[in-house]
């Protein structure tokens, strides 16, 4: 089962029916070790080994949707996304990836930057869980030159180098990993191909370690085996357990203390000796469904979102992007948004309309309105995106799925965004099927014509310490007929 398909605006009201406060010392939800040889132990396993592997699948469908991938290799998106980009769900469309499948299981990798100092860029790593590890960029000032990306299971992120030919270590606590360089474009060619000039510049340069090999080599083609992956052979909760027990032997959690009792845990849901066996008594399906009321317990957490005003939400920043032990978190955005990136680089607010779902039920126009534009800092952007209920950009005449600071709409006094104004405006969401007349064409932005729903993203890259604090008042969005010829 999806989680996007499951959390409907009913399955999460309830936890909106206590407020929504600042969030500082949240708990996570523990996972309750289950050793006994009871169906309903064993029952409990398996979904926790369920929404403990989901990232790998995540990994999978990103493998997939590479043509021709091979390991530690940049892969350049050359253009801007459109809606025949498939490869990660929730895309920008306010950067260029440049993206890699990591292997260090045998030896070190030379990364090449060179000097970056016009626009925004950051290069993550993430583990094989798809924790945001460490980030090198313009944000947290960078300098141009080589880094070492290491295998350190202790250690992980940024570290100093003793060794004066590299800038830093980037320590990964798994073998494999994945990096998905971000360089931001504004919507011309000739910006485009000055990016582009950057990602030629971009390298990885194996390079022999002393210590010995640490796991198997990464075989990219695993991921396309359909005696492994979810497909003809396998439902999604098969092949996401085949996956993992595959793979979760040679890439352990990130927090050591997390190990012992995670791997027992696998163990008792039929992961083990690279296989998947099924305990007798159990249900995939079952699993699945309850992985996702998971999601709608920790969602209830006191404190786990923040209120910024006009329905707007911000989950708590502490584990987001490298989520550590809060694996129900981690299934969340594996789902819904694969490869986020932590607090210091980006913001991540979301508009919950009654109740917090990822997919917005929808057959009329959503107009919404800025008071003021977003305070970002030097560099920085923001963006509002629309997908498709599952994710995706949306097919639209325009080639138009998202509006920022780069867009040249128009200010509710008549004068243009990018002159510089600092009043309102306002954005106009309307199905792509139904254009505006031509005084909102600039502002707007088309949604699925199909009834199904969309997501929203707004999104801040480098936003201001005003952007998450609850300082700024976030846009009010309002539902209203459609605003037609």
């Amino acid at each position: 089962m999806q989680i996007s398909r499951f959390l409907t605006k009913t399955a999460l009201a309830v936890h909106l029916a206590g407020g929504l406060v600042a969030a500082q010392n949240i708990t996570y939800l523990p996972w309750p070790i289950c050793a006994n040889e009871t169906a309903t132990c064993a029952q409990a396993n398996v979904t926790f080994a369920y929404y403990y592997g989901y990232p790998i699948y995540q990994y999978a469908l990103a493998v997939q949707r590479t043509e021709n991938p091979t390991a530690n290799t940049l892969v350049h998106q050359r253009n801007v996304a459109t809606a025949a980009d498939t490869w990660l769900n929730k895309p920008n469309v306010d950067t260029l990836y440049s993206r890699a499948f990591l292997d260090v299981s045998a030896s070190d990798l030379v990364i090449n930057i060179p000097e970056i100092a016009d626009r925004y860029w950051v290069w993550p790593f993430y583990d094989f869980y798809g924790n945001n590890i460490a980030n090198l960029g313009i944000l947290s000032s960078s300098p141009a030159g080589e880094y070492l990306v290491r295998f350190d299971s202790n250690n992980p992120g940024l570290h100093p180098s003793p060794d004066t030919r590299y800038q830093a270590y980037v320590n990964i606590p798994t073998p494999y990993g994945i990096s998905a360089t971000r360089i931001l474009v504004d919507q011309n060619q000739t910006d485009v191909e000055a990016a582009n000039r950057i990602q030629d510049e971009l390298s990885i340069t194996p390079v022999n370690r002393e210590s010995s090999r640490i796991a198997p080599p990464l075989n990219l083609t695993m991921f396309t085996d359909s005696e492994l992956v979810p497909g003809s052979k396998n439902t999604l909760e098969e092949g996401v357990l085949k996956l993992l027990a595959h793979l979760s032997p040679y890439n352990e959690p990130v927090v050591a203390a997390d190990r012992g009792w995670v791997s027992a845990t696998l163990q008792g849901a039929g992961v083990s000796n690279g296989a998947f066996v099924q305990p007798e008594n159990t249900n995939l399906t079952a699993a699945s469904a309850a992985a996702n009321s998971s999601v709608v317990q920790e969602l209830a957490i006191p404190g786990y979102l923040t209120s910024l005003g006009n329905k707007w939400v911000l989950p708590d920043a502490t584990y987001l992007g490298n989520f550590k032990s809060a694996y129900v978190t981690r299934y969340l955005i594996a789902s819904t948004g694969y490869l986020a990136l932590t607090r210091e680089q980006t913001v991540y607010p979301q508009y919950v309309p009654s109740a917090v779902s990822p997919v917005i039920p929808f057959d009329r126009a959503l107009r919404i309105t800025f008071t003021s534009r977003p305070v970002m800092k030097t560099f920085g952007f923001w963006s509002l995106t629309v997908y498709d209920f599952q994710a995706y950009l949306v097919p639209n005449d325009l080639d138009r799925y998202a509006v920022g600071d780069r867009s040249n709409f128009t200010m509710m006094d008549g004068s243009s965004f990018s002159d510089g104004g600092e009043g309102p405006f306002q954005v106009l969401i309307q199905p792509s099927n139904m254009p505006p007349p031509a005084n909102w064409t600039n502002n707007w932005l088309p949604s699925p014509a199909d009834g199904k729903g969309l997501q929203l993203n707004l999104r801040f890259y480098g936003g201001e310490d005003v952007m998450s604090n609850g300082v700024y008042l976030y846009p009010l969005v309002e539902a209203i007929d459609p605003i037609t010829l």
